[in-house]
């Protein structure tokens, strides 16, 4: 059983699988021993025909998922199976991948599921009659591809087992992950493994006259793996140097190779060692991970070379979901800046209406301080001219009394308040008389 995307009689999608012949022996273990089970498989035969081809994940006692007599797209749970035949339903080629999903509980066809294709039934009697459902695990639930007499050509890409029975809608999710996984597939080759050798366009050999001992400048293109499996093509450009000729002859032949080579393999390891998310927080992180790593290498000096920096300057997603999830990201980023951006204009505003609030107060209050001081100060004022008014008045009074009274200032103040209280009385009876008040008259009695 060897890794491998390349296996006999392609289909429209290569995925990276293993992959054997009807010689091959593999055993997954008891994997099905829970009270319910639910198992997917993304399986196909490598090779064809009828009672040559047997199963391809099967079990003791003629347990089969995905494949089985030479047929692509059945089952067998021991007395609930697919369509045995097929008839029309589910794969149209028995060399194209199986995407299948198979639980043992709930009721036939929605217990089996060949993409979104619901393929269960139950074994019928000898009228055809639909006989209750009878689903079993194998014994000691027990997995193998190629074991017993159960042999075939096969290619196996996944395997997943929950231990309880994934409803119909959970099956047709996993059913989701398969279909996209084969329609990334038909675009590229599926993870590959040996990649090929950016170098050889990007960095051509060339024959040297003459040693640039200058900074040297160099590109890099380079797939890398998240620890989380996401799979990039990162971008940049190396900057380096000569500063050991003689070490530099003796030690290389193609010195821009090694630096291309190494800092290549320092990325893949830095980069391997975070998740996508922290990647795309500050993917800066990857060129200080990997100049550190390099810094603390002897292969440099030993090659008479200097790494003066390293730069990322583009990442690209290989497949269409992180193309998906990088778009949505940008998106809600873009989103975000712009409600922050609303968000700080409303407050700026708001906080200038407050500011102009607090002048206009201020403003207020300084204008009824004034009003009060200018009420005050006409009041006084008109005091001021009244009080002198009457003071003058009564100083003329009391000098043309004195020679009435020479002698006495008493007798001229006392002068005087008969004067203001005969004119007083002339005040109240003019107003008496000439108003609309009616006087009654009463004659004394004394």
């Amino acid at each position: 059983v060897v890794v491998s995307t390349n296996a006999p009689n392609p289909p429209t999608a290569q995925l990276l699988a293993l992959v054997g012949n009807a010689g091959a022996h593999l055993e997954l273990g008891g994997l099905l021993t829970s009270g319910r089970w639910t198992i997917c498989t993304l399986s196909r035969y490598t090779s064809v025909g009828i009672g040559v081809q047997r199963s391809v994940v099967a079990g003791p006692g003629g347990w089969s998922h995905g494949h089985m007599h030479g047929r692509a797209g059945v089952a067998r749970y021991g007395d609930n199976m697919t369509q045995v035949l097929r008839n029309g339903r589910g794969i149209s080629s028995d060399t194209e991948w199986v995407p299948m999903c198979g639980a043992n509980a709930g009721a036939p066809p929605a217990n089996i599921y060949i993409g979104s294709t619901a393929v269960g039934a139950n074994k019928t009697d000898a009228r055809g009659r639909s006989l209750a459902p009878s689903v079993r695990a194998p014994a000691q639930g027990r997995l193998f591809v190629n074991g017993d007499t159960q042999r075939s050509d096969f290619a196996l890409a996944e395997v997943l087992v929950w231990n309880r029975a994934l409803t119909s809608a959970e099956m047709l999710d996993v059913q989701e992950y398969f279909a996209q996984r084969l329609d990334d597939a038909r675009l590229y080759t599926d993870q590959v493994e040996d990649e090929p050798p950016v170098l050889s366009s990007q960095v051509p050999r060339r024959d040297i006259v003459r040693i640039d001992l200058r900074t040297q400048k160099s590109f890099y293109k380079c797939q890398v793996r998240t620890s989380d499996n996401v799979r990039l093509v990162v971008d940049g450009a190396i900057f380096w140097q000569v500063v050991d000729v003689g070490q530099m002859v003796g030690a290389t032949s193609d010195p821009e190779g090694d630096v291309y080579s190494r800092t290549r393999s320092t990325l893949l390891q830095a980069v391997s060692n975070m998740t996508f998310q922290t990647f795309l927080s500050d993917f800066s992180q990857v060129v200080a991970i990997a100049m550190e790593e390099n810094r603390r290498e002897t292969f440099w000096s030993e090659r008479g070379l200097y790494l003066q920096s390293l730069e990322l300057t583009n990442y690209e997603a290989m497949d269409s979901r992180t193309v998906a999830s990088l778009r949505r990201i940008i998106e809600q980023k873009t989103e975000r800046i712009v409600r922050l951006t609303m968000q700080r204009s409303t407050s700026e505003v708001r906080s200038e209406r407050m500011r102009a609030d607090v002048a206009l107060e201020d403003n207020r209050t300084a204008l009824i301080e004034a009003q009060a001081l200018n009420t005050r100060l006409a009041a006084e004022t008109r005091g001021a001219t009244l009080g002198g008014r009457m003071a003058r008045g009564i100083a003329k009074f009391i000098e043309g009394m004195e020679p009435v009274c020479p002698d006495s200032i008493t007798d001229r103040v006392g002068f005087y308040e008969q004067y203001v209280r005969l004119e007083a009385m002339d005040r109240s009876t003019k107003h008496l008389f000439n108003g609309n008040a009616t006087v009654f008259l009463k004659p004394s009695t004394t």
